[in-house]
């Protein structure tokens, strides 16, 4: 795991913790265990837990980006790329958008992004059968849409 460690996040560190999950202080550390090579099968960048901006329209300015460069970077470093997960939108500037999609194609990584709620867990489980007909369904989220109103789209 890493811990943007200008923004500590005082709950992935519990769970870390917790769970023996190693933290270190770069992305390179995290995508090569520190070993000298890329050692993960894929890579989930969650670029949101942290205190950071917001812009004029008031969306939070995450380092998703900056996430993924580095990411790509030790891509490069260490010639092997992994599928990754952008957690949620690529950004608020479409620039960075643009950016990590052309940089996605460029070294040939297996690119997504969107909501993890769709493929998490259910408590209490609960599946719809295929093809079966809803005649309402209720979403309630909180928070600002920039992080959960993508969440609540998706449930």
């Amino acid at each position: 795991m890493y811990l943007d460690q200008s923004k500590p996040d005082d709950l992935g560190v519990r769970l870390a913790k917790k769970f023996n999950v190693p933290i270190f202080d770069t992305i390179e550390g995290v995508l090569t265990l520190g070993q000298s090579e890329v050692v993960v099968d894929g890579v989930l960048s969650i670029g949101e837990h942290g205190k950071y901006p917001r812009n004029e329209k008031g969306q939070h300015l995450y380092p998703r980006r900056r996430f993924f460069e580095e990411i790509t970077r030790t891509f490069e470093n260490y010639g092997k790329v992994v599928p990754v997960f952008s957690d949620k939108h690529l950004g608020p500037v479409w620039s960075d958008a643009k950016w990590m999609y052309d940089k996605a194609r460029e070294l040939k990584i297996p690119f997504m992004a969107g909501s993890s709620l769709p493929v998490t867990y259910r408590k209490p489980d609960f599946s719809l059968l295929m093809n079966v007909k809803i005649e309402e369904a209720l979403a309630i989220g909180y928070a600002n849409l920039d992080s959960y109103g993508f969440h609540t789209m998706d449930v």
